[in-house]
């Protein structure tokens, strides 16, 4: 007769055990790819990552913990690594497990956080074909709750929002490039008109619901944030994307719109790294 485990021994053994296969997976490397290793089949990573996920949703639903939550988070970066851009069954549960985390941001502790916004980046830029337009959404619209993180003095988690935004904006499905294009203008038109009041809109149509009201105190950190994250699109070397899909494109949006509205309205440093990036964009 097998013992019979309590919630606590089963936690800690579920950890450990998927421990072990996050260190041989990062061991073994992109040996583990089929591409690389014709033994190794994709139906086997499929197989991993159902399984991961499928016994680490039904531990956290029975006793959520930080430590699993964080290793279960690196082994399903780990697989989705391997498996690039393939679809697999298991995509479902993935989108349960983030559902699970994002509500739970609030309560996250900092190294659980970055660890989850580290998977949703990877996330976004490994499924982007089949990416669910409600994840981006959930991301960018105004109050959410992912807004408040580009403000957190974490270096880790600033590193992690950073990167899902530098996700966003790399998406391969144009409809929802789009649409995460048109989302992070609108914030930055919101946080823009809060030192120019009389700006011109950065975005054709913009609904009043559509805005986030931000204090000044943070807004140009904010700003700041959002040029950042713009980087990627305006230093792509001949990217057609970034020339011709998005509306306004860069050079239209920081020569047109928002430095000749900035001059003598917000403050040198901010200016210089418009300026910076309209000249890393043009270079």
């Amino acid at each position: 007769q097998g013992k019979n485990y309590t919630k606590e021994e089963k936690l800690i053994k579920v950890t450990c055990f998927i421990k072990v296969f996050n260190s041989v997976t990062k061991g073994v490397g992109q040996h583990l790819s089929p591409t690389v290793s014709p033994g190794v089949t994709w139906t086997f990573l499929y197989d991993c990552l159902a399984r991961m996920l499928s016994v680490v949703l039904k531990m956290v639903n029975q006793t959520f913990d930080f430590e699993l939550m964080i290793t279960g988070n690196e082994c399903t970066w780990l697989l989705l690594n391997l498996l690039q851009n393939k679809t697999c069954p298991a995509h479902e549960d993935l989108h349960r497990l983030l559902d699970l985390e994002i509500s739970l941001i609030p309560q996250l502790t900092n190294t659980a956080l970055a660890s989850t916004l580290q998977l949703i980046a990877k996330v976004v830029k490994e499924l982007s074909a089949n990416l669910p337009l409600e994840l981006v959404h959930q991301i960018l619209k105004p109050g959410s709750t992912f807004l408040e993180l580009r403000l957190s003095p974490c270096e880790n988690v600033h590193r992690g929002i950073l990167a899902i935004y530098h996700s966003l904006l790399s998406l391969k499905n144009i409809p929802l490039l789009k649409e995460a294009y048109r989302l992070i203008l609108i914030d930055l038109d919101s946080a823009y008109r809060q030192l120019v009041p009389d700006l011109k809109p950065l975005y054709a149509a913009i609904e009043p619901g559509d805005r986030t009201a931000y204090d000044k105190i943070r807004v140009e950190s904010i700003i700041i944030f959002q040029l950042k994250a713009l980087t990627d699109i305006a230093n792509a070397s001949n990217s057609l994307i970034g020339m011709w899909v998005l509306q306004p494109n860069i050079l239209d949006l920081l020569a047109s719109r928002l430095i000749p509205q900035s001059v003598g309205k917000v403050s040198p440093s901010l200016l210089y790294t418009q300026l910076y990036l309209l000249y890393s964009h043009c270079a």
